[in-house]
């Protein structure tokens, strides 16, 4: 089991992409997936938003989102699952 990818902890808090601005959610697990043209392989952010609902999102553009936050030092730690 893959614990961090590209910087992201399991239990951690993150801004995650929303219809109607950033949501925040909680990083729950990393995956793979293939698709069918060329064999491609993503690899992404599996995370549960705070109203519940589970997405998953590239870790390169979650982390576009919250680099700045992390730079400064403000991004929320890991919590205890």
């Amino acid at each position: 089991m893959i614990n961090e990818h590209w910087g992201f902890r399991i239990g951690e808090r993150i801004s995650v992409p929303g219809l109607w601005g950033e949501q925040k959610g909680t990083v729950i697990d990393f995956t793979s997936l293939q698709g069918r043209n060329a064999g491609r392989v993503a690899h992404v952010v599996v995370y549960r938003l705070d109203d519940g609902r589970v997405s998953s999102d590239s870790p390169e553009r979650l982390y576009r989102l919250n680099r700045d936050a992390r730079a400064y030092g403000i991004a929320p730690q890991a919590r205890a699952a």
